[in-house]
């Protein structure tokens, strides 16, 4: 009994492909939330969380961005199910004087166990007097009405004076002492971090005041392997027309303490208003249990500079540069990115997030750090920030994005696309994301499953060994 050709032809592809990469796919964009028109409405900072403890991820948008006010706005849109939202839920943050709102820093976690995301920010203003210890960060908790409220205020270092002064993305929740609970990392100075370790219930213990390194943007991840979350910090250093990013790696000792061990340079400059948290990424991207450093920055005027830059972590605390695509490789078509697993292959890839006009991408991660790039429609106006999450209910993660609608051109609102990526590709039966001999066996005892003439060897119908006796038969004749 010979297979039939397409399946020899089939098979022998299968075997040779190795790792099995499966084609990333978008839908296109739906309409979305329109957020015309919102009171004092201008938008900045988005983020995915699951704000009312029922299992699906919410959208949280920062609002009155660039307007002089006593209180800080967030709009929580309730995930209804099926890529359906409610009407905006209306939180307010408490200032300690009137202020520019000028897209505070937004972190959102369960901090008190409720299965309710909560919500870290900051509260002071650039005019605040320096008169150092204020209770310059607020802790709110999430309700089951999608609202933010209980705030309770921490100082999270002996000095406000550079959490006044730059308030962008210089916070991030994680579990720094492996007790279960996530705790805040802050920039405290110029010169330090401040951890704020949770007491197991959503109040938090005075800041411990380590590491070295002033941040625009504050990541926790784990990037040398030893099982403790470790804090990097992008900033922007140099001027517009020679940008430098500096990139200080600190690492820690399992009780919150950091050490500062390397300092990079990158010749770029994050823009950090709206867009801080989607410029600068720590995740594993080669699945080696090290958190790597994915960035996209501007050039100014400086020829070659900018784009997006990928560095592997080496361990220690050490990086080395895999992946560059600069600014004008990319002819500038990016505004910001997404680091993520788009194809549940257990690698993250990158999702590049276009300016208005222009086609996107996802660079699809072989696992190696060697990418391949996909098209990818937003259909974008005037692009803001973007977020990535399943909110459709697929297995996989949509992009979710806000569309400002620059000179009122087009509405402004949320949109995403759904991930209509398969979770394998068609070759791969055992799901281990490489084609192996055992999957041409599994192809091969479904193919045959209900042909008698199959079952050579007549017990238990068509298992491995008939594959085997089959196969021996068939090339028997071959030198």
């Amino acid at each position: 009994m010979k297979p039939p050709v397409h399946l020899t032809a089939y098979l022998l592809a299968a075997a040779a492909a190795g790792p099995c990469r499966a084609q990333v796919r978008f839908a296109p964009p739906v309409a979305g939330i329109s957020l015309t028109p919102l009171p004092r409405f201008v938008g900045a900072g988005l983020e995915l969380a699951d704000v009312n403890g029922d299992g699906l991820l919410d959208a949280v948008l920062s609002d009155n961005y660039g307007e002089f006010s006593y209180t800080h706005q967030l709009s929580v849109f309730l995930n209804l199910g099926g890529g359906a939202f409610s009407p905006q839920v209306l939180s307010e943050v408490a200032l300690e004087e009137i202020s520019e709102a000028n897209d505070p820093a937004l972190a959102l976690g369960d901090l008190n166990g409720d299965g309710r995301a909560d919500l870290v920010t900051t509260r002071l203003s650039a005019t605040t007097p320096p008169d150092g210890n204020r209770p310059n960060l607020a802790v709110l908790f999430g309700q089951a009405d999608g609202r933010f409220t209980g705030q309770v205020n921490y100082a999270n270092s002996s000095t406000d004076r550079f959490m006044r002064s730059n308030t962008e993305r210089m916070i991030a929740l994680g579990d720094m002492d492996d007790d279960g609970d996530l705790d805040i990392v802050s920039v405290a100075s110029s010169f330090s971090y401040s951890v704020l370790l949770n007491n197991g219930n959503g109040t938090f213990a005075p800041p411990i005041q380590s590491g070295q390194g002033f941040a625009d943007i504050t990541q926790v991840a784990d990037v040398d392997g030893d099982g403790d979350l470790d804090v990097a910090g992008a900033y922007n250093t140099g001027s517009d027309s020679r940008p430098n990013l500096a990139i200080a790696v600190n690492l820690n000792d399992g009780a919150g303490h950091l050490t500062r061990v390397n300092t990079l340079t990158l010749d770029t400059r994050v823009n950090i208003l709206g867009t801080g948290q989607a410029r600068f990424f720590l995740r594993d991207l080669d699945a080696d249990g090290r958190a790597d450093i994915t960035v996209i920055g501007e050039s100014g005027g400086q020829t070659g500079a900018g784009g997006i830059y990928v560095l592997r972590s080496t361990g220690g605390g050490q990086f080395l540069q895999v992946f560059r695509q600069s600014r004008s490789q990319d002819n500038r078509r990016t505004a910001s990115i997404l680091v993520d697993d788009f194809d549940g292959d257990g690698d993250c890839d990158i999702a590049k997030l276009p300016n208005g006009g222009f086609p996107g991408e996802v660079l699809v991660n072989d696992g190696a750090l060697a990418f391949t790039p996909v098209p990818l429609q937003l259909d974008t106006s005037y692009f803001i920030t973007g977020a990535s999450g399943n909110i459709v209910g697929s297995a996989l993660p949509e992009i979710v994005y806000y569309d400002d609608g620059f000179d009122n051109a087009s509405p402004t609102r949320v949109r995403w696309a759904e991930n209509l990526t398969p979770a394998t590709c068609s070759a791969d039966f055992n799901r281990s994301g490489v084609v192996s001999v055992q999957d041409i066996f599994d192809f091969l005892i479904a193919y045959f499953a209900n042909d008698p003439r199959a079952d050579i060897n007549g017990v238990a119908g068509v298992t491995v060994q008939d594959i085997f006796d089959h196969l021996s038969a068939y090339f028997a004749g071959c030198p």
